[in-house]
């Protein structure tokens, strides 16, 4: 069990931390703004994270020789970060795939890759929580419940346990409200 649980620490920290945060912070036009000229970036069919991009962007208009040395690291570093997300998530699909009960879990609404991968890996066994409540407790999903006499009342989350997995449930619940499925019905 102590070895599961090892592993899976070396799942989160690994793999879907580095790939949780890159979703939270990606944004394709950060870091790329050069005043007035930003607006090539807008252009039909033009993907920065194509290797031929740089070519495009550099012949649009005439660069100075530090804008060009920028947007080539740039540009570099935005290629090396796809290739890695690519070969993080192709990982993360081959250990799902590999097993039968990650498989169902996939069916679920809402339960995207990075979600379900952060979820197994977070919590490893799941069979070390005795109830239900302790599992939701452990995410830090569980509400507040502050008590005193006749007085019964429900606060916030508690926000106990792995934040970054707390996020991935987070945004998978707010994709399931967006979407139209029959659980909304």
């Amino acid at each position: 069990m102590g070895n599961l649980q090892e592993l899976s620490a070396v799942r989160f920290s690994q793999i879907v931390d580095p790939v949780a945060s890159s979703v939270r912070r990606s944004c394709p036009h950060s870091g790329w703004s050069f005043g007035p000229s930003n607006h090539y970036l807008n252009l039909r069919g033009f993907r920065l994270c194509h290797s031929n991009a740089i070519r495009r962007l550099v012949a649009l208009r005439a660069w100075t020789p530090a804008r060009t040395m920028l947007l080539q690291q740039l540009h570099g570093t935005l290629v090396a970060a796809r290739g890695r997300r690519t070969l993080l998530r192709r990982h993360m699909a081959q250990e799902i795939v590999a097993e039968e009960a990650l498989l169902r879990l996939t069916r679920l609404c809402g339960i995207n890759l990075v979600t379900l991968y952060g979820v197994v890996a977070a919590v490893g066994d799941v069979r070390r929580f005795s109830h239900s409540k302790k599992l939701v407790a452990y995410f830090g999903l569980n509400p507040s419940v502050s008590q005193s006499g006749n007085f019964e009342g429900s606060g916030a989350l508690k926000r106990h346990g792995r934040g970054a997995l707390r996020a991935l449930l987070i945004q998978s619940g707010k994709k399931l409200l967006q979407v139209n499925n029959p659980l909304q019905k």
